[in-house]
């Protein structure tokens, strides 16, 4: 495991690449610190053999070399689009001068943050995800042929997962006709969590457990820790063959100058009203349950002795009584006593003042006699 640092803007993370069930693994990383911000990569290699290796290895060094050799004077977007060029030159000119390594490629996704904006290039299905607490704000689109038939409504996201098909990607470096990356440019805020990782992870478990766990809190570490023990968990419970995984979490100690469109802060601010909105008529339900019994205080008689007693207990929802009347004091005045004798069809002879405190789960509140024991008396009189 990496702990990730930087000197050029205010970071903290973790990364971490395994094996999972392969003899080898494919994947790689790297970060360090470059001109136009700190930067970090993560590749997936393809080819069999060594040549994943070897690709995803070229891809890393070729496109940390670039950035670190460019000039602050030169935009992000250029300097991380001639980068990716250079690494798609440097493994063409391995599988020229080597026939062995024909076929090889590696896929690629490049964060690039500084003090303006974040910014993202990918190549193939290796993923970045933005969070903002448990809400994703952003996601890099794969190139695959099952993400174009997402796309496309043809299927949905898990049947895309599932497919046997989910490894073919249209576009990558080496090999693959399409070397051309996206590039977003992405505002980020303080405690914004990035997370890149290949398709060994995303691929692992249906999408909203994967986001279950990338948006736990915590440490970085603890979260990585977690998911990993997960991903190798399902592959050795599915026949122990599972791919290399590579995962990275960063989390952001500032924010960036670009800030969030209009747009989102507007769908940010209504999903909040929605929740708030949610929990309102939820308290209110319960309210009226409340009302009509559902967890109501009740008064009961206690024979056990020669006076009539009053005791007071909360019904709960699950059907058990709970002795006393909870964490509340209750103030027996002469208005609440005469609903609690009106709703029980008990005839008061005198209250007391005194407060009925959480210890005291019977309690003598004064004495009552009911209509049916003055009729027994009355009759013994007339005797």
């Amino acid at each position: 495991m990496f702990l990730i640092k930087s000197n050029y803007i205010q970071l903290h993370g973790v990364a971490e690449s395994l094996r999972g069930g392969r003899q080898e693994n494919q994947d790689d990383l790297g970060f360090l610190d470059t001109p136009l911000g700190f930067l970090f990569v993560v590749c997936d290699g393809m080819g069999g053999g060594p040549n994943g290796k070897l690709a995803s290895k070229t891809v890393k060094v070729e496109v940390a070399r670039a950035l670190a050799e460019c000039t602050s004077t030169t935009t992000c977007q250029t300097a991380l689009r001639m980068a990716i060029s250079k690494a798609q030159e440097a493994l063409e000119t391995i599988m020229k001068n080597d026939s062995a390594t024909m076929g090889m490629g590696s896929t690629i996704v490049a964060l690039l943050i500084n003090k303006q904006a974040a910014y993202v290039a990918h190549v193939g299905d290796s993923r970045c995800y933005k969070f903002h607490g448990r809400r994703l704000l952003y996601r890099t689109t794969d190139h695959s042929l099952v993400a174009e038939l997402v796309g496309r409504k043809v299927m949905s996201e898990e049947e895309a997962r599932v497919s046997p098909q989910s490894n073919v990607i249209t576009r990558g470096l080496g090999c693959v006709k399409n070397t051309v990356p996206d590039i977003d440019k992405i505002p980020y805020t303080k405690n914004d969590r990035f997370v890149l990782c290949t398709d060994g992870v995303w691929g692992c478990m249906p999408h909203k457990q994967l986001l279950k766990y990338l948006t736990e809190r915590g440490e970085c570490k603890s979260i990585m820790q977690l998911l990993s023990a997960k991903v190798d968990e399902i592959g050795n419970a599915n026949g122990g063959k599972h791919d290399n995984h590579t995962l990275a979490i960063i989390e952001m100690d500032c924010s960036s100058v670009l800030k969030e469109s209009l747009s989102n802060r507007l769908l940010s601010c209504w999903k909040q009203v929605i929740t708030m909105f949610t929990l309102v008529i939820a308290l209110g339900l319960y309210g009226v349950y409340v009302l009509q019994g559902g967890g109501t205080t009740q008064l009961q008689h206690n024979h056990n002795s020669g006076n009539d007693f009053l005791r007071i207990g909360t019904i709960y929802t699950n059907g058990n009584e709970a002795n006393g009347i909870g964490t509340d004091t209750l103030m027996m005045n002469d208005t609440t006593l005469k609903s609690f004798c009106d709703s029980t069809r008990l005839k008061r002879v005198k209250a007391s003042q005194k407060p009925i405190t959480k210890d005291t789960s019977i309690t003598k509140v004064s004495t009552y006699k009911t209509a049916e024991t003055e009729s027994n008396e009355q009759m013994n009189k007339d005797k």
